[in-house]
């Protein structure tokens, strides 16, 4: 699995970000929230087949998430949260998205809910 690649030591046991297996993954996201977009668009809103397609792309969107807050917290280990905010900004605006996401659509109760940090 790529996500177990991500992240990477260097020689002085500092944690960053692959940028190579971050653009891999960036891309399959992508490659598959477009394949699920065209699927739901011909699908009745709120049927059980509308509901797996949209967790899907819930679970596609809480991934790209998880990694960018995975990203602020080795930036910050780092000392290098400048650059982090930089490239996305306030961390809040991720947080606030990755409970928002984590709701089910439907019953608006939170789902396979795990501790992250």
């Amino acid at each position: 699995m790529l996500y177990e690649q991500l992240i990477v030591v260097d020689e002085k046991g500092r944690k960053d970000i692959n940028p190579r297996i971050r653009a891999c993954i960036f891309k399959r996201i992508i490659e598959r929230l477009n394949a699920l977009r065209r699927d739901i668009e011909n699908v009745p809103f709120g049927s059980k087949k509308y509901m797996e397609i949209d967790e899907k792309i819930r679970r596609l969107l809480l991934t790209e998430i998880q990694i960018i807050l995975d990203d602020y917290e080795i930036k910050k280990k780092n000392g290098r949260l400048k650059d982090w905010h930089e490239m996305y900004g306030d961390v809040d605006y991720y947080r606030d998205l990755y409970y928002y996401y984590r709701f089910n659509g439907k019953d608006r109760m939170l789902r396979d809910y795990r501790l992250l940090f």
